[in-house]
């Protein structure tokens, strides 16, 4: 959802030429698969496309390619520490660190959960997404 949130908003702020977004499992068990239908669903209803997006499993290459690497918990961040030797802290963050307003740290994993799961999950996401792209672009990154 976040690369698809993402996405939608760098294209209302007309910045989408200029910011290169992926995402990417830890453990891609589905390579090339879609996004769970519940995270389609809520987006289309909230006027954003998942469609074009598709399963795949970060490498130690995505590391060293992108400037600014968001993960949804902490997990992830030890994940990426033992796929990559590099240092990866000045370039590594928490989604929902970046909305001063949210009161989680880590972003709660909706799939053993309903629509409604997906839905207050999918309202973490979107707002920690726009604050996030309002750094980005002030930061010129």
């Amino acid at each position: 959802m976040a690369e698809g949130l993402f996405r939608h908003y760098a294209r209302l702020n007309s910045v989408n030429n200029r910011i290169n977004v992926r995402s990417a499992g830890i453990r891609a068990s589905q390579p090339g698969a879609k996004p769970d239908q519940r995270a389609q669903r809520i987006a289309a209803a909230n006027g954003v496309r998942l469609n074009k997006i598709r399963a795949r499993q970060v490498s130690e290459d995505d590391l060293a390619r992108y400037d600014l690497i968001v993960v949804m918990d902490r997990s992830h961040l030890g994940a990426l520490a033992e796929l990559c030797p590099l240092d990866l802290g000045s370039k590594t963050s928490l989604l929902l660190s970046h909305d001063p307003e949210q009161v989680l740290e880590e972003v709660p994993d909706p799939y053993y959960s309903s629509y409604d799961g997906f839905a207050e999950v999918y309202g973490m996401i979107d707002s920690a997404v726009v604050c996030l792209l309002d750094q980005v672009v002030k930061q010129g990154l």
